[in-house]
């Protein structure tokens, strides 16, 4: 498992288009994405993710596991970093 602390620099926060880019490249790299900012939460449960109200500059805890975690960790920073 591949954890690490996040900040995140989507200038709208955490919305449904971003969240549903992360599901799919889970779903690309075959792995489990949680995302914790206020509580636990698998990457395809979008609900309890746009509960947790995460907004721009805010930092999240990121965590993927799978045969190909790293590939797949990669590109979800990439994709928080820039959009």
């Amino acid at each position: 498992m591949k954890t690490d602390r996040l900040k995140i620099h989507c200038q709208k926060g955490l919305h449904v288009r971003a969240i549903d880019d992360l599901v799919q490249i889970a779903k690309e790299y075959d792995c489990k994405v949680y995302i914790t900012k206020t509580e636990r939460s698998e990457v395809r449960e979008i609900l309890k993710i746009l509960r947790q109200n995460i907004k721009y500059m805010d930092e999240i805890f990121l965590e993927v596991e799978g045969e190909q975690e790293n590939l797949c960790f990669t590109s979800l920073q990439k994709l928080l970093n820039i959009n």
